[in-house]
């Protein structure tokens, strides 16, 4: 996403290939890589910076609303919930502000009191 920052059309064709390939690594469940947090977090975080596949976005975003714990937040079987996965989890939820959605306000509002 950073060669589209860079407002030049000689990286277009690198743009859309990479756009291709995170759109067909998501699994039919909305995740990415195999239901990680962290990847799918960043696979929003670049689909919305490119502000395309709004379907695919929701898809992913309510994958990780579905999987968070009873308090909210994200982690790792072995580690629980996990500060760092929880902050890429609500900058990605945050940053799609075309998803109208209760329950990301809920998560939302939920990290900021």
């Amino acid at each position: 996403w950073a060669f589209a920052e860079m407002n030049s059309n000689n990286f277009q064709p690198y743009v859309s290939e990479i756009l291709e390939n995170v759109l067909d690594s998501q699994s039919s469940d909305g995740s990415f890589d195999g239901g990680d947090f962290q990847v799918t977090a960043y696979a929003i975080l670049g689909l919305t910076a490119q502000g395309t596949a709004i379907e695919e976005r929701s898809a992913a975003v309510g994958y990780l609303l579905d999987k968070a714990s009873a308090d909210g937040g994200w982690g790792y079987p072995t580690y629980g919930e996990y500060s760092e996965v929880n902050s890429e989890v609500i900058t990605a939820i945050a940053g799609m502000r075309d998803f109208k959605s209760h329950r990301v306000s809920r998560v939302l509002l939920h990290y900021t009191q």
